[in-house]
């Protein structure tokens, strides 16, 4: 798959431009959609993954044996049914896949359905004649549009409503016979005896067709463990039992069809047996790969939709394959490392359950940084849709005691009012079945939903469900854009512990739903307040206990005064807790109180250094955030056992992460479809920094790119900004103008170099200058992402060895009429080995 994926990509790069792209790149040969896998889709993958501008061509393969006719036509052998493989984003694994049955067969039953041109054609003959009279012709209009109208019926297998529509066809030309001249008689009496025998083929072939198809697909069934198949024989067999309702028989004839049904319905039951027996070894495998799931997980899922079909035994095993499989598909789910870094010292909560919704790569890197805030206390599991689960981190359900806070992140779409692709509802059913895993005493006090905005009463309808449930805990949701820092703390619509971006919803004593306070002093041990003059209080405690009684490490929230007087009344207050045994882990400092706001003291950057010294000298983590204000939602943290010193500033403009590892000539930052890009920055740059932007291959504008790097250009501060770099993964010529006006226009406002480098592999560091350009430079200079080389211009094949034979037939062929292509405007056909066979079809598709 990959070495034809590297020719896709060589045929897009040589003939794809603005005119001109790849519409549908077909794999004909044997089995290219075969048995055990599946070439096609593989291929499909590898394509959208190297190639993204590919993903608007359709591929496809085919099951069984083909062979490519004179005229360049191809027939199935075997089988009859190919794949059209499509990227989708919107579908599991962004491959949406949709069967075909092929135009031609070798096996096709000649169908007599619809043969009815001859009776239509007379009855327009007779129509025209002048004897007949008004009232005739009226009931021979009648019965052209009966058998029209049943001819269509015909062509969408829908035979019953047909055949009764020739009958009454019939039935009216019957009728009319009785009142008419000899000649017109004799007529109508032709029409009349072929249609009965129509009707008795239809009949013959009907019996034919629905047993011979039933056998047809569950053969098809065995063979290629796909539900379509199976579906459409239960789908036959059920035509076959509609046939028998209405064509009564006499008693022996009954028999015999009743023992044809008992066979088929038989076969039916054999085949999805034997289907479950193939998923329950595959599962049992080691190394067991995503793409063997998929089809077998298509497979149970069409079974499970049809239990009514079965007895109460094999719904049973219907119903455990389909568990085993939701676990096998649960054991793919991507996962992140669990780090104890950021760790919180735990308030408020015994323990806390963290519900991944999705298999998604960020969603898996905001539960693990969630997880390791209070890395003892978390259980992390991964739940798929029907609640199946796994546990990822952390004690199992049944172990867990006290008071529990329930978290669910997914992706939310206020669209569709869901989280993780689930409903409130959905969320509800969730909450009730953990309920009934945690057996260990412990009760469910909140249920956080942490995923973007699912729609305004999203966690207001939770609620409500979990109410009529008998769950009465606190329920909380996002109303914006949510994103998961590496300490697991979260920022809402690019700002921290904004009100309005929060909401949280519980039941009071009177049983009516009310919001309460998004973000609380309870969960902390202590409150603390610095006044004017430095003096430090304690304003709050957890229960209320005495401050003097704490011991361990604590979470402590404080009211700031100046910089300078918190810094010195905390080292005092920490020094007093060593005393009695306790420590303040955790520093939460709120400013803005009162007029005194430290973001208004400093610029991002020395912001970040005055925290990094408070956490230095109390030997603590701290945060510090403003409340109210030009600056309200602003915060900066600073975790003194982050790996390479790790500090984060967010501002509502902007969030800047500070570490050792990051190089000190760079801010580096992907372009934010939300305007709120992260910069990642020294903590020790230079004093030249060049701007490097990822726009991917996104949606921007030059005007919305240019917004973000002034942004960056101000988060620098005092540095000086010596050039900037774009870094793209967009590989289609035909877009170079677009990043050729970008540059130019990059250049003219922030009047430094400006070049646009593309990736050329998976590796980030691994890519090449495609554009650059000087403000005093006239023209953008283009840099050749690759020179043609004469290997790549060696034919694969030498088409001089062609047999005479060979040469005659293309000459033959070349001065045929030839019919143009159906669905494209050229096609580019690829011989992929040197063998006669091969060689010969290539040269009959020609």
């Amino acid at each position: 798959a990959q070495s034809l994926a590297n020719k896709a990509q060589t045929l897009h790069q040589t003939y794809s431009n603005t005119n001109t792209n790849i519409k549908r790149i077909a794999l004909v040969g044997c089995d290219t959609d075969g048995v055990n896998q599946s070439l096609a889709k593989v291929f499909a993958k590898t394509i959208y993954r190297d190639t993204p501008a590919l993903k608007n061509a359709e591929v496809t393969g085919r099951k069984g044996q083909v062979q490519v006719n004179k005229e360049g036509t191809k027939t199935m052998t075997t089988g009859g049914s190919k794949t059209i493989y499509s990227w989708n984003e919107e579908v599991e694994g962004n491959i949406k896949e949709r069967t075909e049955t092929v135009k031609s067969h070798s096996d096709d039953l000649e169908n007599p359905l619809g043969k009815f041109d001859d009776e239509i054609k007379a009855i327009e003959v007779l129509l025209k004649k002048e004897s007949i009279d008004e009232d005739a012709k009226e009931v021979l209009t009648d019965a052209l549009e009966e058998y029209k109208r049943a001819r269509k019926e015909f062509t969408m297998d829908r035979y019953e409503s047909g055949i009764v529509m020739v009958q009454s066809a019939a039935s009216k030309l019957q009728d009319l016979k009785e009142c008419q001249d000899v000649e017109i008689k004799k007529q109508l009496d032709r029409i009349l005896d072929f249609t009965h025998a129509q009707i008795s083929a239809v009949d013959s072939w009907e019996r034919e067709q629905l047993s011979s198809g039933v056998n047809k697909f569950l053969s098809a069934a065995r063979n290629e463990m796909k539900g379509w198949h199976f579906s459409q024989a239960i789908t036959r067999y059920k035509r076959f039992l509609q046939y028998q309702e209405n064509h009564p028989r006499k008693e022996a004839n009954l028999q015999k069809m009743e023992e044809q049904q008992d066979k088929l319905l038989k076969g039916i039951k054999e085949t999805a047996w034997y289907m479950l027996d193939k998923v329950d070894h595959a599962l049992t495998q080691e190394n067991l790969e995503i793409e063997k799931i998929e089809p077998l997980e298509g497979l149970i899922r069409f079974l499970k939709n049809h239990l009514d079909f079965f007895d109460d035994d094999m719904q049973d095993a219907i119903k455990t394959t389909n568990s085993s499989i939701a676990q096998a598909r649960l054991q793919t789910w991507g996962q992140d490392k669990i780090v104890d870094s950021y760790e919180a010292p735990p308030i408020g909560y015994d323990a806390r359950v963290i519900v991944q919704l999705e298999d998604d790569r960020v969603v898996a890197e905001s539960v693990a940084s969630l997880a390791g805030k209070h890395f003892k206390q978390s259980t992390l599991i991964q739940m798929n849709r029907d609640g199946s689960y796994r546990t990822i981190h952390g004690p199992k359900l049944e172990d867990i005691k006290g008071n529990v806070k329930v978290v669910f992140d997914g992706h939310g779409d206020r669209h569709n009012k869901t989280m993780g692709g689930r409903s409130a509802d959905d969320i509800v059913e969730h909450v009730v079945l953990l309920r009934g895993k945690l057996t260990g005493g412990a009760t469910i006090a909140t249920v956080a939903i942490k995923g973007c905005d699912a729609g305004p009463d999203y966690g207001k309808d939770v609620l409500i469900g979990l109410n009529e449930n008998n769950l009465r805990p606190r329920v909380t949701s996002r109303n914006s854009v949510a994103k998961t820092g590496n300490s697991g703390r979260q920022s809402i619509g690019g700002l921290y512990h904004f009100d309005e971006n929060k909401t949280a919803w519980q039941y009071d004593e009177n049983n009516k739903i009310v919001t309460v306070a998004p973000y609380s002093d309870e969960q902390y041990h202590m409150t603390v307040s610095v006044d004017k003059n430095g003096l430090l209080s304690v304003v709050q405690t957890h229960e209320n206990k005495p401050w003097k009684t704490f011991e361990g490490e604590l979470k402590v929230r404080v009211w700031a005064g100046d910089y300078d007087d918190t810094l010195s009344a905390l080292k005092l207050f920490q020094g007093k807790l060593k005393e009695q045994g306790a420590s303040m882990k955790q520093i939460n400092i709120k400013t803005g109180a009162d007029g005194v706001d430290w973001a208004d003291k400093f610029n991002v950057f020395t912001y970040a250094e005055h925290i990094r010294k408070m956490s230095d000298e109390t030997d603590a983590n701290v945060l510090s955030h403003s409340i109210s204000g030009f600056h309200e939602g602003t915060a900066v943290v600073n975790y003194k056992d982050a790996p390479s010193h790790e500090r984060v500033a967010l501002t509502p403009e902007y969030a800047i992460r500070f570490t050792d590892d990051n190089p000190s000539n760079l801010v580096s930052f992907s372009y934010s479809d939300y305007s709120h890009p992260v910069f990642d920055m020294s903590t020790t740059p230079d004093a030249n920094i060049r701007l490097s932007i990822d726009v991917g291959t996104g949606e921007y504008t030059d005007e919305e790119v240019l917004l973000q790097l002034q942004s960056a250009q101000e988060a620098a501060g005092k540095f000086a900004i010596s050039g900037v770099e774009i870094i793209t993964e967009e590989s289609d010529p035909a877009l170079m103008q677009d990043y050729k006006n970008l540059v130019d226009y990059l250049s003219k406002e922030l009047k430094v170099k400006v070049e646009v480098c593309r990736y050329r592999s998976d590796n980030e560091l691994d890519r090449e200058l495609w554009l650059s350009k000087n403000p005093k430079d006239s023209k953008i200079k283009v840099h050749h992402l690759a020179e043609t080389s004469s290997h790549q211009n060696t034919p694969i094949h030498n088409w001089s060895d062609l047999s005479q034979e060979q040469i005659d037939k293309l000459a033959t062929e070349s001065q045929k009429i030839k019919p143009s292509l159906a669905n494209h405007d050229h096609q580019v056909l690829i011989q992929t080995e040197a063998d006669d066979n091969v060689k010969d079809n290539t040269s009959r598709l020609a």
